[in-house]
């Protein structure tokens, strides 16, 4: 279970392609993970038409350098 005390940042992203590109890279290898919308622009951030926004990915600290590996990119922030 992801507690604030135990995960870590991945990413914040503005792009929703690179959001859901992530996403499905964690799924796919099943790393849990939290999302926090940072700054919201739609209705619904969960669906796949959400129009974008502020979106910051989170994972278990002993996750993060597998997932930042799998991602390929190393810390970046985009």
């Amino acid at each position: 279970m992801l507690h604030i005390f135990n995960r870590r940042e991945l990413c914040v992203t503005f792009s929703q392609q690179e959001y859901w590109r992530i996403l499905d890279i964690l799924k796919q290898n099943s790393i849990p993970y939290t999302v926090r919308i940072l700054q919201q622009n739609g209705p619904d951030f969960t669906s796949r038409d959400y129009p974008g926004g502020e979106r910051g990915v989170y994972v278990h600290k002993n996750d993060l350098e597998r997932a930042r590996a799998l991602i390929g990119r190393a810390g970046a922030r985009y």
